[in-house]
């Protein structure tokens, strides 16, 4: 997701609520009812030499997310959590 004129606060909220609305979500499945989570990662675009070495840090931001606990944000760079 790209959010032109968006400063990293911002974004962090933008993307905390749409994981906040989405694991609220249920969803039918062929034997019962599912839900999931979001995980995300950002980096801010202009930290960067080009798009690739962007999104390969929002990539890592990510992982480190998936792997210290799911369904939130992770700010590359930042090094903590929410």
């Amino acid at each position: 997701m790209i959010l032109p004129q968006c400063e990293l606060a911002e974004a962090r909220g933008i993307l905390d609520n749409i994981c906040r609305q989405f694991s609220g979500l249920a969803f039918s499945g062929a034997h019962a009812e599912f839900q999931v989570t979001l995980s995300a990662g950002v980096a801010r675009l202009n930290d960067f030499a080009d798009a690739d070495a962007a999104l390969n840090a929002a990539d890592a931001a990510l992982y480190q997310r998936k792997q210290q606990g799911r369904n939130g944000v992770t700010v590359h760079g930042e090094g903590q959590l929410t």
